[in-house]
């Protein structure tokens, strides 16, 4: 792990540059608190010990500017002062510190606190490498998925459902969800269809799934499914589509090898009867008479043969 050292105090920083190197750690060292931070620009120092009183820029004032900034790694910061009343390590903290020490500290306290810190910065590794793995297992993903804020804000979206939303990537985070869903509405087969589908998928705190036929750039079906989920206090809106046209194509295609003779393409039994059910009842909810032709083929065995 490679430490930050910001001290101008020579000999502080000699005693922790020293207890640093026997841990293993390699050791970069500053005197100013603007040299600090530019070198804390790289994201290959992992922690971080800051004198609070520097030259150019204070240790506090750069862990503000350092959690003001996006970094790819967690960035431990332990902040180091001879002001030791509560208010001073209050301050400490909500800058952005981690850690506190005062002045004048121990070789042995130094230690404990940097193997605290290696303890949190393993953690924050490894909870880095399941997030990079889960990203990449949803971003590859046949099916869209989408989160979004209580507000509507789209926070999410992998690459699946910029296809199948036929919008780039770039202009669906940070949108609303309602613009990503009036796409596909418009995208709709039958106008009615598409707004019902906008209206069932924007009612409040419900969870819908249904499936949609599109229009563009060929006919297809899409299945949308949207749920509320609870992430500790927060709620947001997940949801998630996938194109289900091969699939229905496919039940469409052995649904009708079920009711249907190979030869000749008419109703088997099973599809005779199904028809017969479903016009039966037809003909109750309306009311209205129904009539039956029977016809028998003499010889049809002929016919077959």
């Amino acid at each position: 792990m490679k430490v930050l050292i910001a001290d101008d105090d020579r000999v502080s920083r000699a005693i922790l540059s020293e207890a640093v190197r026997a841990m293993g750690h390699a050791v970069v060292e500053v005197c100013d608190g603007l040299e600090a931070l530019g070198r804390l620009a790289d994201e290959d120092v992992q922690l971080a010990i800051l004198d609070w009183t520097m030259p150019h820029l204070d240790g506090i004032d750069v862990c503000a500017k350092v959690r003001e900034q996006k970094r790819r790694n967690y960035l431990y910061l332990i902040l180091v002062s001879a002001r030791t009343k509560p208010d001073s390590v209050l301050d400490g903290l909500e800058a952005g510190a981690d850690d506190y020490v005062a002045k004048p500290f121990s070789t042995i306290e130094i230690l404990a606190r940097i193997r605290a810190a290696e303890r949190v910065l393993a953690y924050q590794a490894e909870v880095a490498l399941y997030r990079a793995y889960t990203g990449e297992i949803i971003s590859n993903l046949d099916c869209g998925v989408m989160l979004s804020h209580a507000a509507g804000q789209i926070l999410f979206a992998n690459d699946a459902l910029s296809r199948l939303a036929d919008v780039p990537s770039s202009h669906i985070i940070g949108r609303l969800r309602e613009e990503v869903l009036a796409v596909h509405s418009c995208q709709a087969s039958e106008p009615e269809h598409g707004s019902a589908f906008l209206k069932s998928m924007m009612r409040p705190n419900a969870e819908t799934k249904l499936e949609l036929a599109l229009a563009t750039p060929t006919l297809r079906v899409v299945e949308w499914t949207s749920k509320i989920v609870h992430v500790g206090e927060m709620h947001a809106r997940l949801d998630v589509c996938r194109d289900v046209t091969a699939e229905i194509a496919l039940a469409r295609k052995l649904e009708e090898q079920a009711t249907h003779d190979h030869l000749t393409g008419l109703l088997n039994r099973r599809g005779g009867e199904d028809a017969i059910h479903r016009e039966v009842a037809r003909a109750k909810r309306h009311a209205a008479p129904i009539s039956f032709l029977l016809a028998h083929v003499d010889r049809f065995k002929d016919v077959n043969d």
